[in-house]
């Protein structure tokens, strides 16, 4: 009968077997004593070892992007992890069949020129600079001992017309015109937009707000739509970014907006406690919201815009009233004041008139240039 000691048996005929798991795999050895079998255990997990790093050592960058793209998950948010898989599968075959030890820059070079040819400048260098990240990984691991793709330079992006920027603050004009058209046709989302314009917020936090996220006069934003890790949008459970979770004041324009939204929703009895919803009482998609916009600006006879108007239009009337830079970052949910001031705060031509007008110079005679001049 077979005695064991420790993880170490002594067979009927005297001799010893160790048994041992590696990766899951049960392997054994054997020997006349347990000196022997402990030697022979130590050289077998070495032959595995090596073999293990050998096989580590043949796989590919597809392959090695899959194993990076499934540790990403718990370490990031859900919308991250999507956005890393579409990189993933922009990779082309041919370079995602390379071995990591093969890759040379003319590969990663071939793979650019490839996307370039049906993909935007910004979208190859995305690519590309996920790619870069995928192999520093593969670095890290020792895999490899150096990253081909680390002196790629990126695509030029021609620089968009000011008048496709997204970002774009609507004239008063503009604003009265467009307000009043939507109140005119119903258009479902008017309260949205009356709330979108005086507190600043991005749509995706409008659809994540609740019944208790309002506390008096003010507002605690903690959330916002976003992507899963299948593409669909959820709400997820932090705002865009850490300065996101932030308190904003609401006017008596913005409550007014939360309590129509309200009775609507009464009114229709959705089940919900989210106080801005679509038209059917589902979650609150800046796609749809969109396409009423477009709806309604071409009814009142304003230039389309999208949403994201809205928060301009808050950014700059706010700084044209005098609030200060700080705070008005601050109830922007932005990190950084540089942001709020380079894409946020437009200067109307009326005001630049206006407060140039209003300049002494010292000159002579006391006159001041004209708007005209």
């Amino acid at each position: 009968m077979a005695r064991k000691i420790a993880n170490i048996y002594r067979r009927d005929d005297g001799t010893y077997q160790l048994r041992f798991t590696v990766d899951g795999k049960r392997y054994a050895v054997y020997g006349k004593t347990v000196d022997e079998v402990r030697q022979k255990e130590a050289q077998k997990r070495q032959e595995i070892e090596e073999g293990a790093y050998q096989r580590q050592k043949d796989v590919t960058l597809g392959e090695y992007a899959g194993r990076w793209l499934k540790g990403k998950e718990g370490t990031v948010k859900d919308s991250s992890v999507y956005n890393y898989s579409k990189g993933v599968k922009r990779i082309p075959p041919e370079l995602a069949g390379i071995r990591l030890r093969d890759l040379q820059p003319e590969h990663i070079k071939d793979c650019q020129r490839d996307l370039a040819l049906r993909l935007e400048p910004s979208t190859v260098n995305a690519t590309i600079r996920q790619i870069r990240e995928i192999i520093w990984s593969a670095v890290n691991d020792r895999l490899i001992t150096w990253n081909p793709a680390r002196g790629i330079k990126p695509l030029r992006t021609p620089k968009k017309p000011r008048e496709e920027d997204q970002h774009r603050a609507l004239t008063r004009e503009e604003t009265d015109t467009f307000l009043t058209a939507a109140e005119v046709r119903r258009d479902a989302y008017r309260d949205v937009y009356r709330f979108m314009l005086h507190t600043g917020l991005r749509v995706g936090e409008v659809a994540a707000i609740t019944d208790q996220d309002v506390i008096g006069s003010r507002l605690r934003v903690r959330a916002t739509l976003t992507r899963g890790m299948d593409g669909g949008r959820v709400i997820g459970d932090s705002p865009k970014t850490d300065s996101g979770d932030r308190t904003v004041p609401l006017d008596d324009v913005a409550l007014d907006a939360i309590r129509r939204a309200q009775e609507l929703r009464r009114a229709w009895c959705w089940k919900t406690d989210r106080i801005f919803s679509s038209s059917r009482g589902n979650l609150l998609l800046a796609a749809s919201v969109n396409n009423a916009i477009r709806t309604t600006c071409t009814r009142a006879g304003v230039e389309p815009f999208t949403s994201h108007a809205f928060r301009d239009t808050f950014a700059t009337r706010c700084a044209e009233s005098g609030m200060q830079p700080r705070v008005l970052m601050e109830i922007m949910g932005h990190s950084d004041i540089k942001v709020t001031f380079s894409y946020y705060v437009h200067a109307m031509d009326d005001v630049k008139d206006a407060e140039l007008l209003a300049v002494n110079f010292g000159t002579k005679n006391g006159t001041k240039p004209t708007a005209s001049a």
